[in-house]
């Protein structure tokens, strides 16, 4: 339950993050940080988030006036994971192969599986053999603001 709750907050702060206007931001403080790039964990930080970006970082770090609080104590904030190495479902078939004869696409399948990553934390896949007209599809919705 911890580990779910380490991987979590980070989903949790970027949704409270999308619902308050981007000029105002949201602070996240007193958070255990895990930045990825190799050094311990960094307890009682302040991050301070502005749109989609994080415009701050610091244990000293003071939010300004007015801008939105998260307490952050006793959780972990970090970096959206990769994985690097998936078959997303949804296409009936890996490996780039077609469909068996009768097998549409499901794309309501794909999707939900791609939130499910979401929900542990992942927040970047690269699906190494599929039918293209499954990924390739949902890739081009995404970037043209389609689904989410």
């Amino acid at each position: 339950m911890r580990r779910a709750s380490a991987l979590l907050v980070a989903a949790f702060a970027l949704g409270a993050a999308a619902s308050v206007p981007a000029r105002a931001g949201l602070a996240i403080t007193g958070v255990t940080l895990v930045d990825g790039r190799g050094g311990p964990p960094r307890p009682g930080v302040t991050v301070l988030v502005r749109g989609e970006r994080v415009a701050a970082v610091g244990e000293r770090l003071r939010p300004p006036r007015g801008v939105p609080r998260l307490d952050g104590r006793g959780r972990f904030l970090m970096p959206g994971l990769m994985d690097v190495h998936i078959h997303l479902v949804g296409a009936g078939q890996w490996r780039g192969l077609s469909n068996p004869p009768g097998v549409e696409i499901d794309e309501a399948a794909a999707r939900e599986a791609l939130r499910g990553y979401l929900y542990w934390g992942v927040t970047s896949v690269y699906d190494a053999g599929n039918d293209p007209r499954l990924s390739l599809a949902l890739r081009a919705r995404e970037r043209a603001g389609e689904i989410e």
